[in-house]
């Protein structure tokens, strides 16, 4: 058997096409937590959003690095993202 007669058998009978009702993100237990980075020098806050929505198996520093690093839009204004979901829906929609 070769190579491309394998893989069509282990995809016959998939359905590659998602129903368009299906929201992956509907399997994942979200969460809202605050991300905020601290200046080891002095201890004062280098970075805070309050209010970001991440898997709840995602880590503090995973969080963290979401928000400083991939949200769009300025802080503490409605254009700001503040969600793993719009950063995802932004990506996937380019």
């Amino acid at each position: 058997m070769t190579l491309a007669s394998e893989q069509n058998n282990l995809l016959a009978g998939t359905d590659l096409q998602p129903d368009a009702a299906d929201d992956p993100a509907d399997g994942i237990v979200w969460e809202r937590r605050d991300a905020r980075l601290l200046d080891h020098s002095d201890g004062s806050v280098a970075f805070e959003q309050r209010g970001v929505e991440v898997p709840s198996a995602w880590s503090q520093n995973a969080t963290n690095i979401l928000a400083q690093k991939y949200f769009r839009g300025a802080l503490d204004t409605p254009s700001r993202e503040w969600s793993l979901r719009q950063v995802v829906d932004r990506i996937v929609g380019t």
